[in-house]
């Protein structure tokens, strides 16, 4: 189920307006809310009640981990119940974005506090009341600010290198490309366009 929730997922990724994020979420949740009902029913071990032997029962070990592995019910295990509490807790934290899309579809949706949720790709010159941490610190969060997003990037980089020396597979060969590359550009990844950014 999790491979289905993730091309669900990639959807959304590529979807860049949120107006049709918006318009396609009630049927995501729909959808959530029914896969989790079938999960929890192959929980309760419903369908080996209501039949003697399911199609894909088998007790050759690659086809029960298979089974595993799609989470599909059986006569002979029964699948681990944990592993809904995680899928609940996504089905709530879609149900909550569900109401903040309702939220924003309000006629007085710009007095609501948190700010515009308008996409960030246009590249705006910065406001009066934006101050730039990084060249004039006045207080110890702007040298907390500077810490992350300056030395962080350069440790994440350093991990991301030490994962793929750790190995040898194509994955690791990926990360040590990119990290390579991303050493090359250093910081001006963070002065590239935002449209550009996206994208790479």
């Amino acid at each position: 189920m999790s491979v289905l929730y993730l091309l669900l997922m990639l959807i959304f990724l590529f979807t860049h307006r949120r107006d049709i994020c918006s318009r396609l979420w009630p049927a995501y949740m729909t959808l959530l809310g029914t896969l989790l009902v079938i999960q929890y029913a192959a929980c309760s071990q419903i369908p080996s009640i209501l039949v003697e032997s399911l199609p894909w029962d088998s007790t050759d070990n690659e086809t029960i981990r298979l089974q595993q592995w799609l989470y599909l019910p059986s006569t002979s295990y029964q699948p681990d119940p944990r592993k809904l509490i995680v899928d609940f807790l996504q089905f709530m934290l879609v149900a909550a974005q569900w109401r903040v899309f309702k939220l924003e579809q309000r006629p007085n949706s710009d007095s609501y506090g948190g700010g515009s949720n308008f996409p960030v790709l246009i590249d705006t010159l910065p406001g009066p009341n934006d101050r730039d941490f990084i060249s004039t610190k006045e207080s110890y969060l702007d040298y907390l600010r500077h810490a992350v997003f300056y030395w962080f990037y350069w440790l994440s980089l350093a991990i991301v290198f030490a994962t793929g020396v750790s190995w040898i597979t194509l994955f690791c060969l990926g990360y040590m490309i990119l990290s390579f590359i991303y050493l090359w550009m250093g910081q001006n990844v963070m002065i590239r366009r935002r449209a550009n950014l996206l994208a790479s």
